[in-house]
């Protein structure tokens, strides 16, 4: 039988490219210096269903939606 805790991290990357073009993510130095830099995010894994549906084991993520920027108040 599985235990109850199931496995899962918060981390935190961004969208930074590389002189290459390749997306710097998690590895990002700026990540380091700045804490207002990049978009935290959660994964966890999922319990698997019953062997009777499917064998295999399910994983969710999930990042904020973009902040919008503030609008200045008329008046």
């Amino acid at each position: 039988m599985r235990s109850a805790a199931h496995s899962g991290h918060v981390y935190r990357r961004c969208g930074c490219r590389d002189q290459g073009g390749k997306q710097l993510g998690a590895h990002c130095p700026e990540l380091a210096t700045d804490p207002n830099h990049g978009t935290w995010t959660f994964s966890f894994d999922l319990p698997s269903p019953p062997p009777t549906i499917d064998a295999t084991t399910s994983a969710a993520a999930a990042t904020p939606p973009p902040k919008q920027p503030e609008q200045d108040c008329a008046g």
